[in-house]
């Protein structure tokens, strides 16, 4: 029975070749270093004859071999953490008396370095020109190196103020505009009504005297 996720067998043919290289291709090897760059240098020679089993110890008893058989073997450095011990010292002055403590070494300072000068550059030009100055993405910049500065946070809290005292200003201007002083009383409010209301009464029986009762539409008998 076939797995349920096993890839379908390929219609295509099985290969006759080996999976090594083929006759006649070009060998790709990596070329050796000379002796005086190597930092070791490892002379192996055997100790007795591989067909009697003489030994190759006494003089005459082999031929020297002026071309060894040479392959170097790349190893990574062995990785070892570098611990840093800071020791602040804390000195008096003999003419004051005040004691003052040495000061801690900015750690990582290229790094803090340039995230420092992108973010002014930010602040004043488009991030996607820093960027390309700074050789990075913009992704990487928002990660690691634009920062939140103490400008900011004023100028946060500046906004905020301003906001605030702007809002009071329109609650006061709006007060002076339409105060309890301005707004018409009830008894004026009912002076203007009664004073209204005759005039809307004659308006209305002027247009009826000079239009007829029977209307702008000429008379019709009966329909």
């Amino acid at each position: 029975m076939q797995h349920p996720h096993a890839k379908p067998p390929s219609g295509k043919p099985k290969s006759k070749r080996n999976r090594d290289g083929q006759p006649g291709h070009p060998r790709h090897e990596r070329a050796l270093n000379p002796v005086e760059q190597c930092d070791d240098v490892m002379v192996l020679k055997p100790t007795a004859c591989r067909r009697c089993d003489k030994s190759f110890c006494g003089r005459g008893s082999h031929r020297a071999d002026l071309e060894p058989l040479r392959y170097q073997v790349w190893e990574p450095p062995e990785i070892k953490p570098i611990v840093t011990e800071y020791q602040r010292h804390r000195l008096t002055c003999c003419s004051c008396g005040e004691s003052t403590c040495g000061m801690t070494p900015w750690p990582k300072m290229w790094h803090n370095l340039r995230a420092t000068r992108e973010t002014e550059l930010a602040e004043s030009v488009p991030i996607h020109a820093v960027c390309q100055w700074i050789g990075h993405s913009e992704a990487v910049a928002k990660r690691h190196d634009l920062q939140v500065t103490d400008e900011h946070f004023a100028q946060a809290a500046s906004l905020e103020l301003t906001s605030q005292r702007g809002a009071k200003h329109e609650a006061k201007h709006e007060a002076v505009i339409c105060g309890p002083n301005d707004q018409p009383s009830g008894n004026e409010k009912s002076r203007e009504n009664d004073a209204a209301t005759p005039c809307v009464t004659l308006c209305d029986e002027a247009v009826i005297g000079l239009m007829g009762a029977a209307g702008l539409e000429p008379a019709t008998s009966t329909v």
